[in-house]
């Protein structure tokens, strides 16, 4: 899968079936929107599929979908369900099925074309920190940009509670956290105050104690002339963390809002050394972007 067209990467110009995880469980055969899935158990069957890469034994499917019948009973569910399955997914093909049968296993039908955003995802993640290593800082931040597009929402939500969906759940937030601080870095570094404050703000709206992302948001409605807006947010940070942790923000938070406290011009971030600008790996620290006050 290339990774050079970004439309197609979102899915919007995707000629195919397109599987969307990210939030609310999703498909699309072209721009229509599957409603029909004839048995809830289909639904669930492409998911797990999709979520195992591809194709799942005949046992684990009987376990996961039908765990309380004995395996006879279970298996002539199984093939109402592919049935139900193949019949609500035909408009991508209708004379090839989208899911296979092979052996003990069944499978997605690799002769049909399917877009998985959770599977681009991953991809982009790959292939962007790679870039990043070699340098390529400004190319891995396009991709960074077109993931954080991609994840509309946690990893189905519509099965908040089921086990198998937990572990996925937390790794995808936390890739999609990593890369929403490494744009909020880039835009902080690069003056761009409202993309950083935006960032940030997604970042809270995922981890509602990353203090880190509270340290940001200060610095940034600091230097844009807005210190009671700064010192509101290290409030923020402070009843958060105190309320729900019980603990107090660190020294270098609290003498940032001390700093800020203390007004008069801000220092910007020019001072900083030049090689915090080529993109830290997982975020500047608090103190590599504390203010300082103008004497």
């Amino acid at each position: 899968m290339g990774v050079e067209h970004s439309r197609e990467l979102l899915g919007s110009t995707f000629d195919g079936l397109v599987v969307r995880c990210f939030g609310r469980f999703e498909v699309c055969c072209g721009e229509q929107v599957i409603h029909n899935w004839r048995r809830d158990k289909a639904k669930t069957l492409l998911k797990l599929l999709v979520a195992h890469g591809g194709s799942m034994q005949r046992d684990m499917l009987l376990e996961q979908l039908w765990p309380e019948l004995d395996p006879e009973p279970a298996l002539r569910n199984l093939r109402v369900t592919l049935h139900a399955l193949r019949r609500a997914l035909e408009c991508v093909s209708p004379s090839t099925p989208c899911v296979l049968t092979r052996g003990e296993g069944v499978e997605l039908n690799a002769q049909i074309p399917i877009w998985i955003d959770v599977r681009v995802f991953c991809s982009l993640y790959e292939f962007a920190d790679s870039l990043r290593r070699r340098g390529q800082v400004d190319e891995a931040l396009q991709l960074y940009q077109q993931m954080e597009h991609l994840y509309r929402d946690d990893y189905l939500l519509d099965d908040l509670y089921d086990e198998w969906t937990v572990v996925s759940r937390e790794r995808l937030k936390d890739q999609y956290l990593l890369v929403t601080t490494r744009l909020a870095d880039a835009a902080l570094l690069q003056h761009d105050y409202d993309v950083c404050v935006e960032y940030c703000h997604k970042i809270l709206a995922r981890d509602a104690f990353r203090e880190d992302a509270y340290t940001r948001l200060m610095r940034c409605h600091a230097n844009m002339g807005r210190p009671a807006r700064a010192l509101r947010w290290f409030e923020l940070c402070r009843i958060m963390l105190q309320h729900e942790l019980n603990v107090e923000p660190g020294d270098e938070t609290r003498q940032l809002a001390e700093a800020i406290r203390r007004g008069g011009p801000m220092g910007g971030l020019d001072a900083l050394p030049a090689e915090v600008g080529r993109y830290p790996a997982a975020g500047l620290s608090a103190s590599q972007l504390m203010v300082v006050p103008a004497s």
